[in-house]
């Protein structure tokens, strides 16, 4: 490991660990003691507390320690007894991942007589408010908690391998662990969440979610295709059983509820058996407990006759005699009980679909906070524009000679304490910025139908044209403050800038400029009626019970085009009038009242 102390780095509680090893050298090889995360009960699960748990450092646990044995392996990590299994299933991800492993886990450490002081350095990639978005170097000593006979009681490596030299005398799963509960506060922060939490903490990757909740045969066809791609882009990849079968007594075959697997290989391939050719799904997945109790039973499981029927040859490929808590299992039957795929994609190609092209990237940090906090333009059958007008604005530029540029757009929100209750419903609007002195409107991008609400993140991807665009950024709720992180990816060959200075981006002000007021009804119904603000209103209707009423003055001069599913209205340039708008369904008026547009 070299002494890398390049000005760009970004220290967690200015914590320099080549100063602070320094200064324990010249000390006499004095050990270090890190004061900002103390060895005592305040750093520990609240269930441990009070428990005679000791810290003590590896060379106090086995004779002859060892920070990573031979090379790293998801096979390394053992579960202790934090309810952090999306954090260990993702520690596997990262573990068969060379790149990102050397990344976070800076390998030239070592307990050797000559360099060692106790202290260790990693580096995460942050969520939090204050360095949101930057690899953060998070110093630590290596004092563990262990029972009172000196066992790990967290992270540990290999639990239940039969290479119990390897378990015993490998620690770079347990340091880790105990450099991430610093980042986030403490062993008990740890407990619960999202595989892609983590993934994105240990790679700066794009988040996505799917649902694999479909028995269509086309949409699963479809949904392996997807998932065979990212896993041969080696995204991280995760799930857990379906909600549905938390309740009763179910029969699982063997797989645990509640509980994040690791999915660490999709396979499609073709074997010769008995004279015809038959091809074949298989997902493979780990239990970061490594235990084959909670392994899958079923077929195409370590004692499935299923193997009979492929050769020898793939079986030996695919590696039929898997470690203890890893197991494989048909395309199908996974399907059936995994439901909500975590996938942290390591480059925006990998989420758009693009696959190798490369990417450039523009950030902003930005808050809800006060009359900022304007949240989503629709609260019950009211709308408030003027409050959504008030969100935070950000403005970029794309320059090509090309037609179109693929874009990918993640929104984070960002939370010095992981555990805080006030995580926010989120979304954002992306527009095209019209030229107002030429009388051109500011057009709405539609990203995708349905846009979906995440606690966390929202990532979506979208094909731009050459020009300048705004993105409006919404908690679901006026009034819900928070901090965020807005990520802006587009093709390397397309100049992607900031647009910063006032006068540059007065003329595609957004407020007034734009008054965009999407409203939605959920369940059977409208989809989405959208007036478009200044001199034209949307309507994006795809059923038949709906109604929009309007009246104008005639010298608005409305006149009505179609656009696939929309019905754009555009007025008269230069008309002044009041155009009254209503939306009813069955007898409800679902603005709550005709909604006016003063139009000038």
């Amino acid at each position: 490991m070299g002494n890398n102390q390049s000005s760009n780095r970004v220290i967690l509680n200015d914590q320099d660990f080549w100063q602070l090893k320094k200064q324990c050298k010249e000390n006499d090889n004095e050990l270090f003691v890190d004061n900002t995360f103390a060895a005592n009960d305040n750093s520990l699960c609240k269930n441990q507390k009070n428990k005679n748990i000791q810290w003590l450092r590896p060379k106090q646990i086995c004779e002859d320690p060892k920070f990573i044995l031979d090379e790293s392996s998801r096979h390394d990590i053992g579960q202790g007894i934090i309810g952090n299994c999306w954090f260990m299933a993702t520690m596997a991800n990262l573990a068969d991942n060379p790149k990102y492993f050397d990344r976070v886990v800076l390998k030239d450490q070592n307990f050797d007589a000559d360099d060692y002081v106790g202290i260790f350095l990693f580096q995460l990639w942050s969520s939090q408010p204050s360095n949101a978005g930057e690899w953060v170097e998070v110093v630590i000593d290596d004092r563990l908690p262990c029972t009172k006979d000196g066992q790990l009681i967290y992270a540990r490596s290999e639990r239940n391998s039969n290479d119990h030299e390897k378990q015993k005398h490998e620690f770079w799963p347990a340091l880790l662990e105990k450099a991430y509960a610093k980042l986030h506060g403490s062993y008990d922060d740890l407990d619960g969440g999202d595989m892609n939490e983590a993934a994105v903490n240990f790679t700066g990757g794009i988040p996505e979610w799917i649902d694999s909740n479909t028995n269509d045969q086309r949409e699963q066809d479809k949904l392996f295709d997807i998932l065979l791609k990212a896993s041969d882009r080696l995204a991280f990849m995760g799930s857990a059983v379906k909600e549905v079968y938390l309740k009763g007594d179910q029969n699982l075959q063997g797989l645990l509820t509640n509980h994040a697997y690791t999915i660490t290989n999709f396979v499609e391939f073709r074997s010769l058996s008995r004279s015809c050719t038959t091809k074949y799904r298989l997902v493979r997945l780990r239990d970061p407990w490594g235990q084959s109790d909670n392994e899958w039973k079923g077929e195409w499981s370590r004692n499935s006759k299923k193997w009979n029927n492929i050769s020898a040859q793939w079986q030996k490929t695919l590696g039929k005699k898997t470690e203890d808590g890893e197991f494989y299992m048909a395309f199908e039957d996974f399907v059936k009980y995994f439901g909500k795929l975590s996938i942290c994609h390591l480059k925006p190609g990998c989420f758009d679909g693009s696959g190798k092209k490369h990417f450039s990237e523009i950030s902003f940090k930005g808050e809800w906070k006060g009359q900022s906090a304007g949240g989503y333009p629709i609260s019950g059958s009211k709308i408030d524009l003027e409050f959504f007008n008030k969100n935070p604005k950000f403005f970029f530029e794309l320059r090509s000679s090309k037609p179109q540029c693929s874009v990918v757009i993640s929104l984070m929100q960002c939370f010095e304490n992981r555990q805080q209750d006030n995580k926010n419903q989120i979304g954002f609007t992306i527009f095209k910025c019209g030229d107002i002195t030429n009388n051109q409107r500011n057009e709405w991008i539609r990203i995708e139908k349905g846009v979906q609400y995440r606690i966390k993140d929202v990532t979506k991807k979208a094909q731009l044209t050459e020009g300048k665009y705004c993105i409006i950024p919404y908690s679901q709720n006026r009034g819900d403050s928070g901090d965020f992180l807005l990520r802006i990816f587009a093709e390397k060959s397309w100049s992607l800038s900031k647009i910063t200075n006032n006068e540059e981006s007065s003329e595609m002000e957004m407020m007034p400029g734009i008054q965009y007021i999407p409203v939605r009804v959920y369940g059977d119904g409208l989809t989405k009626a959208i007036p478009e603000v200044r001199n034209t209103f949307t309507l994006e209707n795809h059923i038949s019970n709906v109604f929009v009423g309007y009246s104008y003055d005639e010298s608005m001069g409305l006149k009505k085009e179609n656009d696939g599913d929309d019905v754009h209205y555009t007025i008269k340039a230069g008309a002044k009038g009041t155009l009254s708008i209503s939306v009813t369904i069955g007898n409800e008026n679902i603005l709550g009242s005709p909604y006016e547009v003063n139009v000038a």
